[in-house]
């Protein structure tokens, strides 16, 4: 049965709540309900051609810290034309969670916009390592060289380092894959700006080239850089994010998802 937005109010505190349902509950259906439609736009900032305010534009003044982007992938409606990006506000993580489960799995292909709303970040990488090499050996060699450097780079004891995989299907013909893609996060320091992730990443890969080692680390660090949502895929593949390391996989994917965000 279909519910209205008033059906997903919070009561007043002399009213009654429905039958077994908890005021937090009521809460929940209603941030669900509010984002359930929530606007995308297709460009960050105002674009005359496509007569698309963009999301700054719209929003202006209301995006605040605290508040998350996500962008997400889009299936062009002409087969000839490739999957685009949208973008859209949630006034928290907890609202863009709320929004990326009220999508079915396989359909869910959203990213987080690192920089959009705030210059406060975990330090993060993006690892590919190819599939003629041992992946195992190769990881671990490349998280214990990025644990020493931010040791090294933030004179402290070292953080342990989360890392996530992305588990592409096997070729029928090599029986491997294409190969191994692997997002690596301390969640547990904080940056100021891309600048300091941009000096820290060049370190890392500076090491890991002098040593020739077979691990390519993607070089984006900007306000515009979007890292694939836990529990996502791209658009067109099976390929989905989850978690690898630490253990924690058995948790539920909400606070699974809301404890991967990279930006703070």
């Amino acid at each position: 049965m279909y519910l209205t937005q008033q059906a997903f109010e919070v009561p007043k505190d002399n009213e009654s709540l429905p039958a077994g349902m908890s005021d937090r509950d009521i809460r929940a259906l209603a941030r669900f309900r509010m984002h359930k439609d929530h606007p995308w736009f297709t460009h960050l900032n105002y674009n005359a051609q496509k007569r698309d305010t963009g999301l700054h534009g719209y929003y202006g003044s209301e995006i605040c810290l605290g508040g998350v982007i996500l962008a997400k992938d889009v299936k062009s409606r002409d087969p000839n034309q490739a999957a685009y990006k949208m973008f859209a506000y949630f006034n928290d993580k907890e609202a863009a969670v709320d929004y990326i489960l009220s999508i079915p799995e396989g359909k869910r292909h959203f990213y987080e916009l690192i920089g959009g709303v705030t210059e406060f970040q975990a330090p993060y990488f993006d690892l590919d390592i190819p599939n003629t090499e041992n992946p195992s050996a190769v990881l671990s060699y490349t998280v214990v060289v990025i644990e020493l450097i931010l040791e090294e780079f933030y004179l402290r004891q070292r953080r342990p380092l989360t890392v996530y995989q992305t588990n592409y299907p096997v070729d029928p013909e090599t029986g491997l894959p294409k190969k191994f893609s692997f997002h690596v996060v301390a969640h547990e320091i904080t940056m100021n700006s891309s600048a300091e992730m941009m000096e820290l990443g060049n370190r890392v890969i500076e090491y890991l080239e002098k040593h020739e080692m077979p691990c390519y680390v993607d070089k984006i660090w900007n306000k515009t850089r979007q890292f694939r949502m836990l529990g996502s895929s791209k658009i067109d593949s099976e390929a989905v994010k989850i978690k690898s390391y630490p253990s924690g996989r058995d948790l539920p994917l909400r606070r699974q998802i809301l404890e991967s965000f990279v930006s703070f």
